[in-house]
């Protein structure tokens, strides 16, 4: 098997709990265990609910969160420290679209200025600029007099637009999008999902999405991961994702999609409130809600399962200790 373009292995982001202003409570891990491959020129989405660790993932990618566990693998360089020198040589190579276009735009910057932002930071000198920019920005759907405007005068399909823009302006080899349909409207999700499609097929690169989307994965994935409470419970291709779900949870999420086609069958819902991430269960993290829990669930912790090539499931129902419960 070829090697691939990331690789996360075992990688761990914890966080202190804070008892008042100046004092600070025990460690507790957001995010534990994760290990996952990103092909070259691949689309990895990773789904999961609000909470789950997901923009933590994508952030200490992109070299903006510490990570205290395991690393990283870009290209074959290892990366065993958040922000060193490997790191920061790779991140050249990274760009990220943040989950609000509005908080990632300077207000007092026109979007032809934040849109040179990333090559002017590389002393890419302002002629260069435009003759770089122009034909990404005729890709995109810009015009230079919507250019001209601030961020409070466009729409937010616009600002996200430029957004995306900006990240691709420096050709990157990875590109991390976090939930970028956030904030909008049926029409422009389309046209956002179009856009990033026609961007895939032209530009080589691979790209992190992280959404809560099923259009835009079952537009765009070629490998989806499935992340409750920071931990990954089931990676799956994309094609197999909706046929082949495997794991309750992966099915619960699906089934609360309206999109026609994405689940067939009756609305799951799921019991319970969701843990805190300070205090798992013991066993499988999810057997407190799970509609197929049984005795084993809540002391074991399930191992991997492989169910084919490009298909695992952290479950105890295609365990062996199932049937010993």
């Amino acid at each position: 098997m070829p090697d691939p373009l990331i690789a996360i292995q075992d990688l761990g982001i914890s966080f202190r709990g804070r008892l008042g202003y100046f004092r600070h409570g025990k460690r507790f891990w957001g995010v534990k265990h994760i290990n996952l491959r990103l092909e070259k020129e691949a689309t990895f989405c990773l789904i999961g609910e609000s909470g789950s660790g997901k923009s933590t993932l994508a952030l200490a990618l992109a070299g903006l969160q510490s990570f205290h566990q395991g690393g990283l693998i870009f290209k074959g360089q290892k990366i065993r420290r958040p922000n060193d020198a490997v790191h920061r040589a790779v991140r050249q190579k990274m760009q990220m679209v943040f989950q609000d276009p509005i908080q990632a735009l300077n207000p007092f910057r026109s979007l032809r200025q934040s849109l040179e932002e990333p090559l002017s930071a590389r002393g890419v000198r302002a002629g260069q600029r435009r003759e770089f920019l122009d034909p990404l920005i005729r890709e995109i759907g810009l015009s230079d007099r919507l250019l001209q405007r601030f961020p409070s005068q466009v729409s937010g399909g616009q600002k996200q637009r430029v957004c995306i823009a900006r990240a691709l302006s420096t050709r990157p080899e990875l590109l991390i999008l976090d939930e970028p349909l956030t904030a909008l409207d049926g029409l422009i999700k389309t046209r956002i999902i179009r856009l990033l499609g026609r961007i895939k097929e032209k530009y080589p690169m691979a790209c992190f999405i992280i959404t809560h989307d099923m259009d835009l994965v079952r537009a765009m994935a070629d490998q989806v991961g499935v992340i409750y409470l920071g931990r990954i419970l089931e990676t799956v291709s994309g094609a197999s994702l909706f046929s082949e779900p495997a794991h309750p949870y992966t099915r619960a999420l699906l089934s609360t999609s309206f999109t026609p086609g994405i689940w067939t069958g009756e609305r799951i819902l799921l019991k319970g409130e969701v843990p805190s991430v300070r205090h798992l269960p013991t066993g499988c993290i999810f057997h407190t809600r799970c509609p197929e829990a049984s005795r084993v669930c809540e002391t074991r912790i399930p191992d991997p399962v492989r169910l084919s090539s490009d298909h695992t499931v952290w479950c105890h129902l295609y365990s062996p200790h199932r049937e010993r419960s």
